[in-house]
């Protein structure tokens, strides 16, 4: 082996190690008490969260950081909602946003999977959402909300959506309550 080849391993492996200690290379998620979430969103829905997660080994992030994942989701009055929060863990550690609003949420939310007729992004106060109609034919909306500016994306960025039964809509008002009342609290 070429003596410049085993600096190169190796100094790979230096770079590996200084990422943070505890942090995984994969998705592991545990259920957690909605009181530990840092997730607003209304009572009684599941929450789930992930161990700290090297975001170099992590498609869904650019760069060198930790990130963790958080997630609340279940049904609320008769309606589905799917929360998703990824969050940069430290100073270093940052989301870039380059999936449309329909990408993303048609690969996390088990409500959008089979999303259909999105409409245009369209921008509200606080962030931009799409209409579609979910897998049952009902009215679903989802919200994107971006968090601080960090590095060359953002400390946090939420993804949310909400499916009513078939023959309710969603009015624009109630688009922008839903907005409104999704946070996520650093």
């Amino acid at each position: 082996m070429k003596v410049s080849t085993l600096y190169v391993i190796v100094a790979a492996m230096a770079i590996g190690a200084s990422t943070s200690a505890g942090a995984q290379s994969a998705n592991s998620w545990s259920d957690i008490d909605c009181s530990q979430s840092k997730i607003v969103a209304p009572p009684g829905l599941r929450c789930r969260m992930t161990e700290e997660i090297n975001g170099s080994s992590d498609a869904r992030f650019n760069g060198q950081g930790v990130f963790r994942n958080w997630a609340t989701f279940g049904k609320k009055d008769g309606n589905k909602l799917y929360y998703l929060v990824y969050e940069g863990v430290g100073p270093q550690s940052y989301k870039q946003v380059f999936l449309t609003l329909e990408e993303e949420i048609k690969k996390r939310s088990p409500y959008a999977k089979n999303g259909r007729d999105f409409t245009s992004p369209s921008q509200i106060s606080g962030g931009d959402y799409e209409r579609f109609i979910g897998s049952d034919n009902g009215q679903c909306v989802v919200i994107r909300k971006l968090g601080p500016a960090q590095g060359k994306g953002y400390k946090w960025v939420l993804f949310a959506n909400e499916c009513v039964a078939p023959g309710k809509g969603i009015s624009d008002q109630e688009i922008a309550r839903f907005m409104q009342a999704a946070d996520f609290h650093a």
